[in-house]
């Protein structure tokens, strides 16, 4: 179980207990019975991350921080958080947006049109149309994750140390997803048959986030089971399934569109109480009794 941002200074066990309590309503929405004997490793990196994106901006691009850049126009983090806004917000109707008055009024379109991305995030930050979800803080730190090698090597590395040789499934949710994706194509140690890999709110389909991944994209080779991607249009993180249009890889993906009903639409709960992740999970363990 992979989580992802906003989960700095909780209890470890109390987030893992909260996936796995909602993995349990998952499976009584589905009406099976939970598989007896699992075990759930939970990677937690959450103190981490806060740690070193911190570390970084107080170094402010020191020599320790060396940036990774695909793009030779992605040379800061921030330069690649305005770019992930830009991508996240340049189809977003505004139209029953609720700003404070003294706010820009930036439900017109040449307005919005020539107000930073950052800004315009800002502004939104708060507001009812996103609930709880902060896309400033999101952006920042999947910046930098994807931009600065030491914060990537790091968080990896973590989620590295609980994946074994006969971990059977990797479900990861939000930033988590773009963590794991990595840590499953490294090529390092870690399972040696993954049955089953479970995305949840990701953002791999953004073409900002893809273009600073390993290229091409590609199928983790440990798998050699299902791909299922959970996702909610209204969702600002995952707003594009993992198709192959947003992320051609072979296999391909299986998508399912779903209605996250959480206050940003983004919830781990939500996405993890689908009976669709129960069926998935209990299909492959009845298959293993039979066999």
């Amino acid at each position: 179980m992979v989580h992802g941002i906003n989960q700095e200074n909780k209890d470890p066990e109390e987030l893992k207990q909260t996936w796995i309590k909602a993995l349990k309503l998952g499976f009584e929405k589905a009406k099976l019975d939970f598989p007896e004997g699992l075990t759930f490793d939970f990677p937690y990196y959450g103190d981490l991350l806060l740690k070193l994106q911190s570390n970084y901006e107080a170094a402010n691009k020191g020599a320790e921080y060396n940036l990774k850049s695909t793009s030779p126009d992605t040379d800061t983090v921030l330069s690649l958080q305005e770019k992930i806004l830009e991508e996240m917000l340049k189809d977003t109707d505004f139209t029953n947006l609720e700003l404070e008055p003294e706010q820009p009024a930036i439900k017109e379109k040449a307005i919005y049109n020539h107000m930073p991305f950052l800004a315009l995030a800002r502004a939104l930050d708060g507001k009812r149309y996103l609930g709880n979800l902060s896309l400033v803080i999101f952006t920042s730190v999947v910046a930098a994750y994807l931009s600065v090698n030491l914060i990537r090597h790091k968080v990896d590395q973590k989620v590295h140390s609980h994946i074994f040789d006969d971990t059977d499934v990797v479900i990861a949710h939000s930033l988590g997803s773009v963590v794991a994706y990595n840590v499953l194509n490294a090529g390092k140690k870690g399972p040696v048959n993954l049955k089953l890999f479970v995305t949840l709110g990701s953002p791999l389909g953004l073409m900002r986030v893809k273009a600073q991944l390993e290229t091409p994209v590609k199928f983790p080779p440990c798998l050699s089971g299902k791909w299922i991607n959970l996702y909610d249009p209204k969702d600002m993180v995952s707003l594009y399934p993992l198709d192959a249009e947003n992320f051609n890889v072979n296999p391909e993906i299986d998508n399912f569109k779903m209605e996250n009903n959480s206050n940003n639409h983004h919830d781990i709960s939500e996405y993890l109480s689908d009976p669709l992740v129960a069926s998935y999970i209990n299909k492959l363990y009845v298959d293993r009794k039979k066999s």
